[in-house]
């Protein structure tokens, strides 16, 4: 069986990396067990209905995402089909949470992958500044409801709330000078 040809390097690399991270993985399930063994303990405290609820909407944020993108490279003037934009949202939730590393890997993952739809890196990379600006924006209104809920139904001290609501209201100001 063995054809007499030396295994290439890369390949031996590849392999010995695999191994190192499985060992790696034993490791880390064996130090953490302790920890593993109360969450299976503890799941029974768990909302079946919410927990289950999380799999239509990460669909629904998916589908989101991929109307975002093609609304954005079609503004940009390259327009794309729903389709790809729906498997690239949901390449792109895989390396995120693979390699969490605050967006950047998803950033450059994003950029190569629509390279493959013809999209330059450059239109790749935008979008992906595009969506994180979205965002960051989004955000702004639920940290205002939530600040007003928490003094509302008096969850917060005084001291909390002021230097909660001098930190959102800077947030905003400064967010509508950037816009401008």
């Amino acid at each position: 069986m063995d054809s007499g040809h030396p295994v290439p390097r890369a390949t031996r690399w590849k392999t010995l990396l695999t191994l190192a991270t499985f060992i790696a993985l034993a490791i880390l399930i064996y130090s953490l067990r302790g920890e593993i063994a109360d969450v299976i303990k503890n799941l029974g405290q768990v909302n079946a209905f919410a927990l289950l609820l999380i799999i239509p909407l990460k669909f629904v944020n998916f589908d989101a995402y991929a109307r975002l993108y093609r609304g954005l490279f079609k503004t940009m003037g390259h327009p794309v089909t729903y389709w790809p934009m729906y498997r690239l949202s949901l390449e792109l939730s895989f390396v995120n949470y693979i390699f969490p590393s605050g967006g950047v890997s998803g950033v450059s993952y994003f950029a190569a992958r629509a390279r493959s739809l013809g999209i330059s890196a450059a239109k790749g990379t935008l979008a992906q500044i595009a969506k994180w600006q979205l965002l960051f924006v989004s955000y702004q209104p639920l940290l205002i409801i939530g600040i007003i809920l928490l003094a509302a139904r008096d969850h917060a001290n005084n001291l909390v709330l002021i230097t909660t609501s001098s930190l959102i209201t800077m947030l905003v100001i400064f967010t509508l000078i950037g816009l401008y």
